[in-house]
């Protein structure tokens, strides 16, 4: 699998935890990360520059990986817009009539 396909299936994956078991203000480890989808630190650490980028977590030393608010995030962002698309599906403009 190329690795642009496995750095899209960790975010997707990072993104579902997120929004089921994840609260605003709660750390995570890139160690966590990387057991947990079972890749490398290189690749646990781009997707948490690609969350960072649009705001779901930011990083912080000696606190580690935080996870933000939904204020913080970018919006607009066109992944959180795919995100939030394929969470609604009634949303999808593919399901419009």
């Amino acid at each position: 699998m190329p690795s642009t396909d496995r750095r899209r299936d960790v975010l997707d994956s990072l993104r579902r935890h997120r929004d089921r078991e994840m609260t605003p203000g709660q750390s995570l480890t890139l160690e966590a990360i990387q057991s947990r989808y079972g890749v490398s630190r290189t690749l646990a650490r781009d997707c948490v520059h690609a969350l960072e980028s649009v705001g779901i977590v930011a990083s912080r030393r000696q606190v580690g990986i935080a996870v933000q608010p939904r204020e913080h995030w970018s919006a607009l962002a066109p992944e959180l817009v795919r995100w939030q698309l394929e969470a609604d599906p009634a949303r999808s403009p593919s399901s419009a009539p």
